[in-house]
């Protein structure tokens, strides 16, 4: 018995949004259609790809729930309809969490061919129909005057599930590619226990991400053996779920497993990343299993020594594909290395070529223009230290001759000026940073004590050479702890200390770049040193914040406390970096 009944679009105020969506490829349109499988609860997709050039359809089928035909006109034809607004965030059956989410995913089929044909089974009843997409643009915004005739007929016992044919393919798009369908839907349900997805008769596996695949049978000495198949992903980024899931009678137990590789400082964090593969337990003690699969005992010999195991294999997969990966980025930048290891000394080039191999080992996982920069560095560092030449004279000179000797040490004094000069330069660029860092409204005092904390060289304001001092400092903070504890804790001063070739010690307050020093800042710095006095000897305080208020003369300033603003201690920092670099042009 089989009859027909009309129907039509169910239109969504949301319509002129929702069309204006596309997909990058065929293969990410056909992945939509194997979502929506995934939402009615399939436990198997297959998926059957034409060969290039016939004329053969693209046919999805899954053994989901299916849909009755008012199921087909309520939800499947209301454009934008929200599945999860309707039906809530997981599945019915099998409680997975919902893919779809706009109602659009039913037209992805459109994108690769111009006629779509459904054919769906429930409670025993199919209900199919087919759309033209050439007939549906000819409706233009008139969607609910386009007619669609749904079919039904009684099957009986017939299993419940969707087939989707997808007839006279594009022609202005490649074919659908079976290994990138692979790859793109082992990346989205490779770890998933309860579907199988089945593309032209091969079900998806780790073996489909795209990279270097290794596979290995590992007996293990407790009993047993593990299937191990995994991949190392190429490409720049990582793998969803990456790690080795175990699977022990067919279920997967907790999550993939890392085997310790995440604590291996010798292997890149990207590269860990890239690591994708299922190990399978067989005739292994599952004693070391938690009672509800969710882990394994972590110290039960059977799991340690598969662990060891695995973590060996892995680690010898992973060097190989890094050395074959370092290979090939060093092959794209090999004439750029050649041509600067030609203007090195011979004695150069071996260092220059390990150190480019601990510099490849680190970076050539990342992009080209930064792998090419980093490498560039390195050479030119090499290229032009000046230090290097000399210091190999002074290494052979210092058994020789006492003129061969003065002579290398008059070379490394030249080579010092250069190597000073061009600290100098440096160190008024970063004056100019330093500037529009206190220029910066939001700039706080943390962030001006970290720089200067790391660049003493600015607080040398009396040309005195200072430098931090952890005995200070834990004096200092020891004071701090027991006074500023408690309710008082959020007002502990911001401190910095250092000292001088003298001992005598600096204690350094800074405020805020915006705040303008008063006579209370002043006698707070005042308490400080009173406090510390006992601890330490020949302190002087230096106050630096915005600038200090009109009322505070310099006449009246206090003994052993120097007030400055930024302004000041950048100007005076800059005046002593230009007055080095005017004594160093004199003396060339």
């Amino acid at each position: 018995m089989s009859n027909q009944q009309k129907s039509s679009f169910k239109v969504d105020p949301r319509i002129a949004e929702i069309l204006g969506e596309s997909y990058r490829s065929s293969e990410q349109a056909l992945k939509e259609l194997v979502d929506n499988a995934w939402d009615a609860d399939a436990t198997k997709v297959q998926i059957k790809l034409p060969d290039p050039m016939t004329v053969d359809p693209i046919i999805i089928t899954d053994n989901g729930s299916g849909m009755t035909a008012p199921e087909v006109e309520s939800e499947y034809l209301h454009i934008g309809r929200n599945r999860r607004t309707l039906r809530g965030e997981r599945t019915k059956k099998l409680n997975r969490l919902v893919k779809g989410q706009k109602g659009i995913g039913k037209f992805a089929g459109m994108m690769v061919a111009d006629q779509m044909v459904l054919s769906t089974v429930a409670r025993g009843i199919r209900s199919s129909f087919q759309l033209r997409k050439s007939e549906l643009l000819i409706s233009n915004r008139d969607l609910e005057d386009y007619e669609i005739i749904v079919q039904t007929s009684t099957e009986g016992a017939v299993e419940a599930g969707t087939t989707i044919e997808l007839r006279d393919l594009n022609q202005n798009l490649s074919f659908p590619n079976p290994e990138k369908m692979r790859a793109l839907l082992i990346r989205e349900y490779g770890r998933e226990s309860d579907i199988e997805i089945v593309i032209n008769g091969q079900t998806i596996g780790v073996e489909d991400i795209p990279g270097a695949s290794f596979e290995h049978v590992i007996p293990l000495d407790s009993g047993g053996t593990v299937k191990l198949k995994f991949t190392v992903a190429e490409g720049k980024r990582n793998v969803r779920d990456s790690g080795i899931a175990i699977r022990a009678d067919g279920k997967v137990i907790g999550r993939p497993q890392m085997l310790g590789l995440n604590e291996n400082e010798l292997i890149p964090k990207n590269l860990i990343g890239k690591v994708y593969g299922e190990a399978e337990l067989e005739g292994v003690d599952l004693d070391c299993v938690t009672a509800d699969n969710g882990g394994f005992v972590e110290n039960h010999v059977a799991f340690q020594e598969m662990t060891q195991k695995l973590a060996t294999i892995v680690t010898k997969g992973l060097e190989e594909t890094r050395g074959a990966e370092m290979r090939a980025a060093k092959a794209r930048y090999q004439k750029t290395i050649n041509q600067k290891l030609e203007k090195l000394p011979e004695y150069k080039r071996q260092f220059a070529n390990r150190a480019l191999e601990r510099v490849l080992q680190r970076f050539y996982f990342e992009d080209e223009e930064k792998f090419g920069s980093i490498i560039s560095v390195v050479l030119d560092a090499l290229e032009y230290e000046p230090y290097w030449q000399v210091v190999q004279k002074l290494d052979n000179a210092k058994f020789g001759e006492v003129e061969a000797l003065a002579e290398a040490l008059i070379e490394f004094g030249i080579a010092d000026l250069s190597v000073v000069g061009r600290q100098a330069q440096y160190r008024n660029r970063v004056l100019d940073d330093f500037q529009r860092l206190i220029d910066n409204p939001k700039t706080v005092e943390a962030d001006v004590h970290r720089v200067l904390e790391a660049n003493l060289w600015l607080l040398d304001i009396h040309g005195k050479l200072i430098s931090s001092n952890e005995t200070l400092k834990r004096v200092i903070e020891s004071y701090l702890d027991g006074k500023y504890k408690g309710d008082r804790a959020n007002r502990r001063p911001d401190l910095l200390i250092a000292h001088d070739m003298a001992d005598n010690t600096t204690v350094i307050e800074l405020k805020r770049p915006n705040h303008t020093l008063d006579r209370d800042d002043e006698a707070q710095a005042i308490k400080y040193r009173d406090d510390l006095q006992n601890s330490l000897q020949k302190i002087h305080i230096l106050l630096i914040g915005k600038g200090k208020v009109t009322a505070m003369n310099s006449v009246n300033e206090r003994e052993n406390i120097t007030i400055l603003s930024y302004a000041e201690l950048i100007a005076i920092a800059r005046k002593r970096v230009m007055w080095l670099i005017r004594e160093l042009k004199l003396a060339e």
